[in-house]
């Protein structure tokens, strides 16, 4: 489906909560709304760089923003207010391999009117083909794409003096994705082999389990094969838990050869910085690693008691995580015979593993190609 930018109206009331599609709707919008993280953005720079509920403040330097998944087709969104005399440029960056788009949003040297603030609405329309970019009341603009790969999304700001560039209404819409938890219900999961609500709750729009001993995994009513599933999670301190991948109803996610019963596999989530784990972990059991298979090849979780986002691709017996924005599995039956014992179709899950453990912006979509 082509999108273009007449369809996305930036200005919208914004409220302090993560907007989601309804679970029958194929598409999921993130806000940048969250109080406690940057919900999927990474910030890096050296500028000083402040955040205010959903307004973001950069001045003195060089700073960026990185959004954590890639889009294939979809939408981002944004308000730039820029200071009068305002000294220093700023981009947008739209990337994908070999493909790059630097779009100039605003530059010092050829701007014309720097007498007065400015506040501009910037919209991207995002297809396979193309992207419409649209400044304000100005006429779209067209880039053709050179390949049909999903493209990562940026802004990056050069800023001279204490006069502050502000980013605000920042919204990204993921076309094709489907969100997994209506943030008011458990519609779409039951308990594994007892009621959900032994150990699972909804609080304050979060998916969460209390850590009740001997309670039961949560499991999706459908059944999934490929695809790219993106969550956020949070972790309580020694926090321990896991991504059921295809599994079987019973959950079975350990099976060594073929004579043993079916199964899928887990992705670990684990606070990995916890004291009682210290040199007691085999490689496998750190967090995005897929269990028993293929270790994570960087240890990039952020600590215990703040939120984390994780992508996970899976095609065939292709397996990739992706944690806060990094490639840290990228598995095949090559490398990695015991795939070809896994399942390709099964249940998703949440494991229980007696720790509280939450959970939102959960939306599943097609499979990519890593």
């Amino acid at each position: 489906m082509h999108l273009h930018a007449s369809l996305f109206p930036l200005l919208v009331f914004l409220i302090f909560t993560t907007i989601s599609s309804p679970l029958s709707a194929a598409e999921y919008t993130l806000s940048l709304t969250e109080a406690d993280s940057l919900s999927g953005w990474q910030h890096q720079g050296e500028a000083q760089f402040t955040r205010d509920q959903e307004t973001l403040t950069f001045s003195n330097g060089k700073s960026g923003l990185s959004f954590d998944y890639p889009v294939h087709e979809g939408a981002w969104s944004f308000e730039l207010t820029t200071p009068a005399a305002f000294q220093g440029k700023i981009l947008a960056r739209l990337e994908s391999g070999k493909e790059s788009h630097v779009l100039e949003l605003l530059n010092s040297e050829s701007s014309i009117d720097k007498a007065e603030q400015q506040t501009v609405a910037h919209q991207f329309a995002l297809s396979a083909a193309e992207i419409n970019w649209q400044r304000g009341d100005e006429n779209t603009i067209t880039h053709r794409r050179q390949s049909a790969a999903p493209l990562q999304l940026s802004i990056h700001v050069e800023a001279t003096g204490d006069a502050p560039v502000t980013i605000t209404n920042m919204k990204v819409t993921e076309t094709g994705f489907m969100s997994l938890f209506s943030g008011t219900d458990l519609t779409g999961w039951e308990g594994g082999g007892q009621p959900a609500d032994v150990c699972w709750k909804v609080e304050e729009g979060l998916l969460v389990c209390t850590g009740v001993k001997k309670g039961p995994w949560l499991r999706t009513t459908e059944e999934y094969g490929d695809f790219n599933l993106r969550i956020e999670y949070w972790l309580s301190a020694d926090g321990n838990s896991g991504l059921y991948v295809r599994v079987p109803q019973d959950g079975n996610h350990h099976r060594d050869n073929a004579e043993e019963a079916e199964a899928g596999f887990e992705i670990q989530l684990l606070d990995d910085e916890a004291e009682k784990y210290k040199g007691k972990l085999k490689d496998y059991q750190y967090t995005g690693s897929v269990y028993d298979i293929v270790g994570a090849s960087d240890l990039v979780g952020n600590p215990a008691g703040t939120w984390n986002t994780m992508e996970l691709n899976c095609k065939g017996q292709h397996i990739t995580t992706i944690l806060n924005g990094k490639i840290i599995v990228n598995a095949t039956p090559d490398n990695y015979p015991l795939l070809n014992l896994r399942k390709e179709k099964g249940y998703l899950g949440l494991q229980n593993h007696s720790s509280v453990v939450k959970f939102r912006n959960l939306r599943i979509g097609p499979a990519l190609d890593y």
